[in-house]
C-alpha cells in the first residue's frame, strides 16, 4: 500500500500521545526514556533543530509527572511541576504535552507531507500527503465516524467546517481531487497548483484551529473565580496554541503563510518565546491585565491570514459536536 509508511507515523504518533495523557493522572510518573522510545519511529520524519527542543520538552515532562501543579505558583517554588485540573503541566506552566503532540503537526506531519511532493505531484504523493493531513479518500469530514475518522490535522480542520460545502474542509476535498484528477489528464502545472492550494487550506485550518483555542482561554479566564476544572481547560487550551505555533516555526519559511517574525512576535505576546524563559503563568496569574494579549494574538492571526469576520465568529464552534455529524 503506498501509504502504509504514512499510516504507521499516524499509529506511532498516536502511540506517543496516549503514552503522554497516562500523566495526566495524579501520581503517574513517566521516564524520559520512556516519551524518548515512543518518539524513535518519528525521529527519521521530525527537523533535527525541533528534535533538540523535543528532548527539552520530555525532561520538562517526565519532571512534572507525578507532582502536583499549584496555578499561583512560579517556577521555583512548585518544584517541577505536576497536575492541576485534569492535565499536567511544567513549572512554567505549559502543558508539554501539546508542545510535543501539537508541535509535531508542523514540525513533521505538515513538513513530511511537502517534502514528498518536492520532486513532483504523482497519484502516490497525493495519497501520501492526505494520509499525513489525516483524512481517507471517503472524506467524512468528522473525527467520530465508526470507520476511518479523520485524524490529526484533518480533524481539526473537520471542526471547522460547518459542513456546507463553503468550508476549509471542503475546499481542501475539492483541491486533493482537483490535484488526482489534473494528474490523470497530465496536468502538472495544475496538479501543483491544486496541491499548493492544500498545503495553504491545511495551514489556516491550523491557526482557525489556534483562534478557536484563544476564544476558551478567555472565555474561562473571564469568569469570576473560575473553578479548578475551568482554569485547567484554559491552561490546556492556551497550550494548544502554543504547541501549534511553535512546531510551525520549523516549516520551512518558504513553505508557510506565517513569517518566522510573526511567529516569534505571537509567541512572545503569549509569554512562551520560543528559547525562553516562559512566563506564561501570568496569564491566569493575572488575567485582567494579560488577557488582552490572547486577545491581540488573536486579532493578529486574523490579519495575516485575512479571516473574515464571520469566519472568526464560526472559529469558536466545534462544528462537528454542534451538528453531530458521524
Amino acid at each position: 500500500m503506498a501509504t502504509q509508511a504514512e499510516f504507521e507515523i499516524r499509529s506511532n504518533m498516536a502511540s506517543l500521545v496516549a503514552l503522554m495523557k497516562t500523566a495526566r493522572q495524579p501520581g503517574v510518573r513517566l521516564s524520559q526514556s520512556e516519551i524518548a522510545s515512543r518518539l524513535a519511529p518519528l525521529s527519521g520524519f521530525i527537523p533535527q533543530s525541533f528534535t533538540e527542543k523535543l528532548a527539552t520538552y520530555s525532561a520538562e515532562l517526565s519532571d512534572a509527572s507525578g507532582g502536583t501543579y499549584s496555578w499561583q505558583s512560579r517556577p521555583g517554588m512548585n518544584a517541577n511541576g505536576g497536575t492541576y485540573g485534569g492535565y499536567l503541566f511544567s513549572e512554567h506552566g505549559l502543558e508539554m504535552e501539546q508542545m510535543i503532540d501539537k508541535g509535531l503537526y508542523g514540525a513533521m506531519f505538515y513538513t513530511h507531507a511537502r517534502s514528498i511532493v518536492v520532486s513532483g505531484v504523482t497519484n502516490e504523493s497525493i495519497h501520501r500527503m492526505l494520509a499525513l493531513f489525516g483524512a481517507n479518500p471517503d472524506f467524512p469530514n468528522t473525527d467520530r465516524a465508526q470507520v476511518r475518522p479523520d485524524v490529526v490535522a484533518a480533524a481539526y480542520c473537520a471542526r471547522r467546517d460547518q459542513n456546507d460545502g463553503k468550508g476549509m474542509y471542503s475546499q481542501i476535498r475539492r483541491e486533493f481531487i482537483r490535484a488526482q484528477t489534473a494528474v490523470i489528464e497530465g496536468k502538472s502545472t495544475e496538479a501543483r497548483g491544486a496541491v499548493e492550494a492544500a498545503f495553504r487550506l491545511w495551514e489556516r485550518a491550523i491557526m482557525a484551529t489556534v483562534i478557536n483555542y484563544t476564544y476558551t482561554v478567555v472565555t474561562e479566564l473571564s469568569a469570576t473565580n473560575p473553578s479548578d476544572s475551568s482554569r485547567g481547560l484554559a491552561m490546556h487550551a492556551y497550550g494548544e496554541c502554543i504547541g501549534f505555533l511553535t512546531g510551525w516555526r520549523f516549516v520551512n519559511a518558504a513553505d508557510r503563510t506565517i513569517t518566522t517574525a510573526q511567529i516569534d512576535e505571537l509567541l512572545s505576546l503569549l509569554k512562551a518565546p520560543l528559547n525562553g524563559p516562559w512566563t506564561c503563568y501570568e496569564i491566569w496569574q493575572q488575567p485582567q491585565v494579560n488577557l488582552t494579549r490572547v486577545v491581540n494574538a488573536r486579532e493578529t492571526l486574523q490579519s495575516i491570514y485575512s479571516f473574515s469576520d464571520e469566519e472568526m465568529i464560526s472559529f469558536k464552534s466545534n462544528w462537528v459536536n454542534v451538528q453531530g455529524r458521524r
